[in-house]
């Protein structure tokens, strides 16, 4: 993606996060789980959303995250740190 692209997706973002933020947040996190060369992506658009807006992705973040421990320990083999995981560092 280039910068204008990324520059609309993210006033579009900001759009729909002050209609329904926890259900987009939380797409947003499964997108960067299943596919982690999407986490720059996601990183530039939060750029765009306000304060409140990126407490409410952490808190999705974390929430994707616990259930994700809870269901399958891991992602990958058993000691080892998920590949989406290791991109967001």
């Amino acid at each position: 993606m280039n910068i204008k692209q990324v520059e609309q997706i993210g006033k579009s973002l900001t759009e729909l996060t002050k209609r329904a933020p926890f259900s987009l947040f939380r797409t947003l996190v499964r997108l960067v789980m299943e596919f982690d060369n999407q986490v720059e992506t996601v990183v530039k658009l939060l750029k765009y959303c306000s304060d409140m807006e990126k407490d409410i992705f952490i808190f999705c973040f974390f929430q994707e995250l616990t259930e994700q421990v809870e269901l399958k320990k891991d992602r990958t083999e058993e000691g080892s740190t998920a590949p989406w995981l290791q991109n967001l560092a």
